[in-house]
């Protein structure tokens, strides 16, 4: 009798064990979806301007908003009218040009201070994208692919294959040093490519593609501040410092929920991140806390 009525009991408690994960998991999906609200539908790559105002991608959401981040409020929106479709990345030439990403049609997209837009197509999965100071344009596939390009920055030439299959290829900037710097946030590390080797997509030489840090579980964006500092953010909220030369890392700021995608650094080297599940902007704070800009509901992040 005894036995059986302890069996009874871990079953009970079995079932109550797995009743709150559920509750939880159930509080979670409708805390994210409804109650803590920023940019419709998610929050993907970001970007400052000169004039530090904030370009934010939404692949779901199917727009580009331009934000002030002293606010969170939106000055302006890019969306299905201006040919932006489902931007997963965005980033802003120094001519003024904005390149931006279409990760389900692939396509890389340039939409011109005029206002022209032209697209070429490379392949599903197109995702992330990285400028350099003379308008030299890469992109990289992730999730849906897996390799890193450099293509006209007028899009009429055949993209330039860099490198095949490492980890997917997320977000990524260039550093102090020309190198182009990318998160592998499947293979969890960062490396950086001297993009202008003789053909560093057939080569496994350690001075044309080499890994900075590994040790990063779902490592998403990266970018340097003005000091040639490099900051990197990961899925489940870890923001870490790194420096390129020694792979050194240091966990800075956790932002206390799930979701985080990319990073952005501004003209006064604040550091601001996007949440692609609540569509969330937060500024991480030097204390190591975050704090959400916009805002609109509720008064909890995804745990």
């Amino acid at each position: 009798m005894l036995r059986k009525l302890i069996k009874k009991i871990s079953i009970v408690s079995f079932l109550v064990v797995v009743g709150i994960v559920i509750l939880l998991m159930a509080i979670t999906v409708v805390n994210v979806l409804y109650l803590t609200t920023g940019i419709k539908r998610g929050a993907n790559g970001i970007f400052f301007d000169k004039n530090d105002r904030l370009y934010i991608a939404s692949v779901f959401g199917g727009a580009i908003h331009i934000m002030d981040t002293k606010t969170g409020k939106i000055l302006e929106t890019l969306g299905e009218k201006e040919g932006v479709v489902g931007p997963d990345d965005v980033e802003v030439a120094p001519n003024g040009d904005v390149y931006y990403t279409d990760i389900l049609q692939g396509n890389i997209c340039r939409r011109e201070i005029n206002g022209a837009v032209t697209k070429q197509h490379i392949a599903t999965g197109v995702n992330s994208i990285a400028i350099s100071k003379a308008g030299r344009v890469f992109v990289g596939m992730a999730v849906l692919g897996d390799s890193l390009y450099e293509v006209d920055r007028n899009l009429k030439k055949q993209p330039r294959l860099i490198s095949g299959p490492r980890g997917q290829f997320n977000g990524s900037d260039f550093g102090p040093d020309g190198r182009l710097y990318t998160a592998l946030n499947l293979a969890g590390k960062i490396v950086s490519t001297n993009v202008d080797a003789d053909n560093p997509a057939t080569t496994e030489l350690e001075s044309d593609i080499k890994t900075v840090v590994a040790g990063l579980p779902t490592v998403a964006g990266i970018k340097f501040n003005s000091k040639g500092e490099m900051y990197a953010s990961a899925f489940f909220g870890n923001i870490w410092k790194i420096e390129p030369a020694t792979g050194n890392k240091k966990l800075v700021a956790n932002v206390g929920c799930i979701g985080i995608d990319n990073i952005a650094i501004d003209s006064k080297d604040r550091v601001f991140v996007s949440n692609t599940l609540n569509g969330l902007i937060y500024e991480i704070l030097p204390d190591g806390g975050a704090r959400p800009i916009n805002k609109e509901g509720g008064d909890r992040d995804p745990i």
